[in-house]
């Protein structure tokens, strides 16, 4: 499930995009719930993913790897997975500031 997020963004990058929002794909526990857009969806709690922390190292990877590529990180008060601020590349911004955004 986490692989599918970040194949995604790895062919985003290989396609010479220039930005990836992430959008539900770390993975983080907050407020009840994981910001993961494949939990089971069975769940009616929504918190049967577990955690994937191969996944959030090759999207640092990734990050590291694609330094002309800004990733933003698309929440409203999730943490963020350790590690990825680290990237000078990687950027957060609230869901109305990214609304706002892809409004321009």
């Amino acid at each position: 499930r986490g692989n599918t997020a970040l194949i995604a963004s790895w062919l985003a990058c290989f396609d010479g995009h220039k930005e990836i929002f992430l959008l539900g794909v770390d993975n983080q526990f907050c407020k009840g719930y994981y910001n993961n857009i494949y939990v089971d969806q069975d769940s009616p709690e929504k918190k049967t993913i577990k955690d994937d922390i191969k996944m959030r190292t090759m999207m640092k990877l990734l990050m590291q790897t694609y330094p002309g590529v800004d990733f933003h990180h698309v929440s409203n008060d999730d943490p963020v997975p350790e590690g990825w601020y680290d990237c000078p590349n990687f950027k957060t911004m609230t869901y109305p500031e990214w609304v706002s955004y892809c409004d321009c």
